[in-house]
């Protein structure tokens, strides 16, 4: 069948449960966007994910979703931190997943990995004909050889773990054409099987509140960051331009807003205050979206510090695309995807190099001309994507699932009957 006769097939009543380890919902802001557009196509969704950063309750429904959430150890970076809670996180699923399926009887199941382990929760309900969909958020060999610059019996497990996946599911859905490239070859996935669906924020659900003033900060200059702070997000490459920027440049009218968590978050922290420029950054932790988007609005530019390697080559930042559609201009390091995306809304620092990081980051906020530039190109980038299109690739990958359902079917047919 053409991918473009999936447009024909109505997926409402589908049932579905996306699992997902790594964030909760709706914080975990791709999952959310996902499940609350397949609702509006009629899906009937439910989301199994961890109790994390506030999001306490183990049952809720919101927006129309049905929510269960299980206990998650906190993330160590160690191999035995990283199977106890592949573990925890197995148990806490499997025990979520039966009770939703005594609720309703679901036809999909979507996993978003981290980790290619999600699978396994799935397994008994793919023998009683339940569809898996594979959102492949990472390539986790790749993220594996970036932290610790090895392969090894865990590596192997790694990929083991992502043949399995790729090879049980119905379809994959890839956050962008590096992703879908994997699927395809290293995963031997046909590639009408794989719909590529990139994590663009919706603009109405990301800006700041209109009855909120702007957060204000104490410097004439400011730089921003949103995003996860893990050992391989390089949050620890920013602190140091910040020390290149005040201390060996003197530039104290220059002060940085970091929102966001993770386990690097201690490091950084302690990091700053080593450099001697705690002054100068403000960590505030996890925030809310729409107070992001404020934050953001009133910072001159916005960084980007991932490390360019053979795991960041391959991955379209979310931060990218929230720079952009607030309309920021942006420092990072070349990485391919993001310039795929940013293009000259954004500067381009060297080597994992701090400095050429800093110098940067000076440059466009000492020019004013440029940074106004900077400013319209990326509005115009913005306006080249649309979370509108990417729904609807999502709602054809769920189409394809839907095809392969008899289960999904023979209902559709009882109801007609």
């Amino acid at each position: 069948m053409a991918r473009e006769d999936f447009t024909k097939t109505d997926i409402s009543g589908l049932r579905a449960v996306i699992l997902v380890e790594n964030l909760p919902v709706p914080f975990d802001r791709r999952v959310w966007q996902e499940t609350r557009s397949l609702v509006d196509k009629g899906v009937d969704m439910s989301v199994v994910c961890p109790i994390m950063l506030g999001f306490d309750a183990t049952e809720e429904t919101l927006d129309g979703v049905t929510i269960r959430r299980h206990p998650l150890p906190v993330e160590v970076s160690s191999a035995k931190g990283y199977l106890r809670e592949y573990y925890a996180a197995w148990r806490g699923e499997s025990r979520l997943l039966r009770r939703l399926w005594r609720e309703k009887k679901f036809d999909v199941i979507h996993v978003c990995n981290p980790p290619d382990t999600l699978f396994i929760s799935a397994l008994p309900y793919m023998l009683r004909g339940v569809k898996l969909i594979y959102d492949q958020h990472d390539r986790s060999p790749e993220l594996y050889k970036a932290k610790y610059g090895k392969r090894g019996m865990f590596h192997r497990g790694l990929l083991a773990a992502e043949r399995m996946t790729f090879a049980l599911a119905s379809v994959v859905i890839a956050p962008n054409q590096t992703h879908a490239e994997v699927a395809t070859g290293r995963g031997r996935v046909p590639s009408e099987k794989v719909f590529v669906v990139r994590s663009i924020p919706d603009p109405e659900e990301f800006q700041a509140p209109a009855a909120q003033p702007a957060p204000e900060f104490p410097f004439d200059r400011l730089v921003g960051y949103l995003g996860v702070m893990g050992e391989q997000d390089g949050v620890d490459l920013l602190i140091r331009a910040a020390e290149h920027i005040v201390r060996t440049k003197g530039r104290t009218d220059v002060g940085f807003v970091l929102m966001g968590g993770g386990p690097a978050y201690p490091y950084v922290t302690q990091l700053a205050r080593e450099l001697g420029v705690d002054a100068n950054v403000e960590f505030l932790g996890y925030v809310d979206r729409r107070f992001a988007a404020g934050v953001l609005e009133s910072c001159d530019v916005c960084v980007a510090p991932d490390p360019k390697n053979v795991y960041t080559d391959g991955c379209t930042m979310n931060k990218i695309f929230e720079y952009l559609t607030l309309g920021k201009p942006i420092v990072q390091f070349d990485l391919v995807e993001d310039r795929r995306i940013a293009h000259d809304a954004s500067r381009y620092a060297e080597n994992n190099d701090p400095v050429s990081l800093a110098e940067n980051i000076l440059a466009v906020i000492d020019d004013e001309e440029g940074k106004a530039a900077m400013s319209v190109s990326a509005k115009e980038r913005f306006k080249e994507f649309s979370w509108a299109n990417e729904a609807e690739n999502l709602a054809l990958a769920y189409a394809a699932a839907a095809r392969k359902s008899r289960r999904y079917r023979r209902r559709l047919q009882g109801a007609a009957d």
